[in-house]
């Protein structure tokens, strides 16, 4: 199990997770139950229609997708199976100058400005969802589905629609929040510690 500091950040980054999936509208969640759920169709399509009637389903579907990493970094945070790491930060622009500017461009600096802590950004090669299917003696195929959902998610959808806009690629996507991510999302909901509140 992780550290109390560990912990506390599993927390932040569960959190976050629930609160981008549930924003996107394409999952309910039922805190009481610890379950997502799927949202009907015709309610996803209402939304994403109101939210901006060309680029609303894929604002969400970015929601969607950077809420499941989130939610998977942090219980794999939760297991002390994923560590922060320092990145060293851009110079601070206290005036954009010339000077900045040229920082910037050659990254001048960079090593002896503060460092910010950041996530690693590899959940699925890293082997942290392997590692925590291990902790939770799930079975192969449930392994094999777990990363195959949070592959998808990252090299079709999340790298896809952060990268540019495809007109009307997710709209067949809508079908595996039923067929695919609920059922992980929900596995992943069961692993969290009874000492994180959701």
């Amino acid at each position: 199990m992780a550290s109390q500091h560990e912990l506390e950040e599993a927390n932040k980054q569960i959190q976050a997770g629930l609160a981008l999936l549930e924003s996107s509208h394409l999952v309910s969640m039922d805190r009481n139950l610890r379950r997502f759920f799927a949202v009907p169709k015709a309610e996803f399509d209402e939304c994403y229609l109101n939210m901006h009637p060309d680029f609303g389903r894929l604002m969400l579907w970015i929601l969607f997708a950077v809420g499941a990493e989130f939610l998977a970094k942090g219980v794999c945070l939760a297991f002390g199976l994923y560590t922060k790491k320092d990145k060293p930060q851009p110079p601070f622009p206290h005036s954009v100058d010339e000077l900045w500017i040229a920082q910037m461009v050659k990254r001048e600096g960079w090593r002896q400005n503060p460092t910010f802590p950041a996530l690693n950004e590899i959940t699925i090669a890293g082997g942290c969802l392997d590692r925590l299917s291990e902790i939770h003696s799930a079975t192969p195929a449930e392994r094999d589905r777990l990363r195959a959902a949070y592959l998808y998610l990252q090299l079709s959808i999340r790298n896809r629609d952060v990268h540019g806009f495809v007109q009307g690629v997710r709209d067949a996507d809508v079908r595996l929040v039923r067929e695919l991510f609920l059922d992980e999302l929900n596995r992943l909901l069961s692993w969290i510690p009874s000492a994180i509140a959701i």
